[in-house]
């Protein structure tokens, strides 16, 4: 095994999430037609060792429902906490409070299907 991460991601519309999460500064470093459906590959910068997956949940539901209603919790990091959730608050995304946890500031973020991830920095 080596170090990269995806984090395979169902969503009720591929092209809406892809936006949300270029909105909030990731890039688009993959698409792919698979015939009856896309993936589209959404990652916090082109050479990291970690993205997003983001597949069509109904396609998931009906080629692996067994997988269909997995919800992954992540949390992101952030060199600039404050910015960040300032930079979400003007998109209007719905986020939690920022507060103080130790030596990190955290805060919560949903994406358009309502799912919460978690951001944690300084």
């Amino acid at each position: 095994m080596n170090n990269d991460v995806e984090v395979m991601l169902y969503v009720t519309d591929v092209e809406r999430e892809a936006a949300f999460w270029q909105s909030v500064g990731f890039i688009e470093r993959d698409r792919q037609d698979m015939g009856k459906t896309m993936m589209v590959q959404v990652a916090p910068s082109a050479e990291g060792d970690f993205a997003l997956n983001l597949f069509d949940i109904a396609f998931i539901r009906e080629e692996s429902p067994e997988v269909a209603d997995n919800v992954p919790s992540i949390m992101f990091h952030s060199d600039d906490v404050e910015a960040l959730y300032h930079k979400m608050q003007s998109l209007e995304i719905e986020t939690g409070e920022l507060v103080e946890m130790g030596l990190q500031k955290v805060f919560n973020f949903a994406n358009p299907d309502g799912l919460y991830f978690a951001v944690s920095g300084i």
